[in-house]
C-alpha cells in the first residue's frame, strides 16, 4: 500500500477514508499492545491545568446525595443515583446531564461557576457511572438496561423526588439522547437548553468503525478498562485536547468509576450504537418542535460528534441567536473539562436572561 499522500491534491473521498482509518487506528492502538505508552503526555502540565486540581474526587463524592430508586437490578439488588444539588430549590432549576466516558464529575467547575447565581443546580451520575449503582449482568441484558429511554426514566424519577417540575437542561454526548427521551414523554419539563457536543443532528454522529468490530469490543470488555493506561488514552488523547486534562487529580474522577464497574455501562453504549442511531430522526423531530431559550457550544476538534453539520443544525433547529452559538476552537469532546467558564455563562444567559423574540 502506498502511504505517501499529497494532502494538497487529495480528493474529498480520499480525505474521508484517511480520517476514518486514522480514527480506527487510535482505538486499536489504545486497546492493543501499546497500552503502556498511550495516553497523554507525562510532561509537567501547564498552570491552567494545575488550577483545575482544586477539587478532588473524594471531596466531590462527599458532597453528593443519593436517591434510592424504585427499581431492582438483575440480581435483585437495590439501585441508587448519586447527584449533587446546590442552591435554593425555589430558584430556577438547571440539570446537568453527562455523557460518556464520564459522570457528573466532568461538570464540577461548571457547577463552581454557577454557584453564585440564583439557580438550583443539579448534576446527576447516570446509573452505571460515577457514584451511582453499577449492577453487573450479561452484556445482552446491559444493552437494554442502560438504553437511553431507561436512563431517561431514572432521571425523571430524580426530578420528581426533588420536586422539579420545570428545568433548563445542559446536555453532553449521550446525555442528549437521555434528555430527548425524557422530553418525548414529558415535554413540559424543559424551560431552556444548552447543547454540548451531543447526538441528534443528521449526519453529525460519526463514531469510528473500529467500535463496531467484535475483536475491539472484546478487547475493551476483557482488558481495556482494567488498566489506567487505556482509560487515560481514551479520556486524554481521544476526547480532550491533552493539555487540558493531564493531572492525577483530574483523571481520578475517570479512573475510579471504571475501577468500580462503570466499564459495563460504557461497553454497553459503545457496542449498541444502533440503539441511538435508530432514534436520531425521532430526536431531530423533537428538537425542531421545541420553543425555548437555547444555546449551543461545540468542541471544534471532536472527531466523533462533528462540529459541522452539528452546530449549524442545532442553531437552526432551536432558533439560537448568533451570540449563543459558540465554536470552541481549542476544545475536543469533553468540553466541560476544557471550557467550563463558557458553558456556565451560556447556562446563566439562557436561564436568567429574557427570552429572545421568536423569529419562527
Amino acid at each position: 500500500m502506498r502511504c505517501a499522500i499529497s494532502l494538497g491534491g487529495m480528493h474529498a473521498h480520499q480525505a474521508v477514508v484517511v480520517s476514518s482509518v486514522r480514527k480506527e487506528l487510535v482505538w486499536l492502538v489504545a486497546l492493543g499492545t501499546l497500552l503502556l505508552a498511550s495516553g497523554c503526555s507525562s510532561a509537567q502540565p501547564p498552570a491552567a491545568a494545575v488550577l483545575r486540581d482544586r477539587i478532588s474526587y473524594d471531596a466531590f463524592s462527599a458532597a453528593q446525595s443519593e436517591l434510592l430508586l424504585d427499581e431492582r437490578g438483575p440480581s435483585g439488588q437495590e439501585l441508587s443515583l448519586r447527584y449533587t444539588a446546590t442552591g435554593d430549590p425555589n430558584d430556577p432549576a438547571v440539570i446537568l446531564v453527562h455523557g460518556v466516558p464520564s459522570s457528573s464529575w466532568m461538570y464540577r467547575y461548571v457547577m463552581e461557576h454557577l454557584a453564585e447565581q440564583a439557580l438550583y443546580v443539579v448534576a446527576v451520575d447516570n446509573l452505571g457511572y460515577g457514584g451511582s449503582s453499577k449492577p453487573q449482568m450479561e452484556t445482552d441484558q446491559a444493552a437494554r438496561f442502560y438504553a437511553p429511554n431507561r436512563q431517561a426514566d431514572r432521571l425523571g424519577r430524580l426530578l420528581d423526588a426533588l420536586g422539579i417540575r420545570e428545568a433548563g437542561f445542559v446536555v453532553h454526548d449521550v446525555g442528549g439522547p437521555i434528555v430527548w427521551e425524557l422530553l418525548i414523554a414529558r415535554p413540559e419539563l424543559a424551560s431552556a437548553l444548552v447543547v454540548l457536543n451531543t447526538i441528534a443532528a443528521p449526519g453529525g454522529f460519526s463514531p469510528p468503525a473500529a467500535v463496531d468490530n467484535p475483536i475491539v469490543q472484546a478487547g475493551m470488555r476483557i482488558v481495556g478498562f482494567e488498566r489506567e493506561a487505556t482509560i487515560r488514552a481514551i479520556v486524554c488523547a481521544m476526547v480532550t485536547v491533552p493539555e487540558r486534562i493531564d493531572t492525577p487529580v483530574q483523571l481520578e474522577g475517570y479512573y475510579r468509576p471504571f475501577r468500580q464497574g462503570s466499564e459495563l455501562a460504557y461497553y454497553s453504549f459503545l457496542t449498541n450504537l444502533d440503539i441511538v442511531r435508530d432514534r436520531i430522526a425521532t430526536y431531530a423531530a423533537l428538537i425542531e418542535q421545541l420553543d425555548l431559550p437555547a444555546a449551543v457550544l461545540w468542541g471544534a476538534e471532536d472527531e466523533e460528534l462533528l462540529a459541522e453539520p452539528s452546530l449549524s443544525w442545532f442553531a437552526a433547529a432551536l432558533d439560537i441567536p448568533e451570540s449563543r452559538r459558540v465554536l470552541a476552537t481549542e476544545a475536543k469532546h469533553l468540553v466541560a473539562e476544557e471550557v467550563p467558564e463558557q458553558i456556565a455563562a451560556l447556562a446563566v444567559e439562557v436561564m436568567l436572561s429574557p427570552a429572545p423574540v421568536a423569529t419562527r
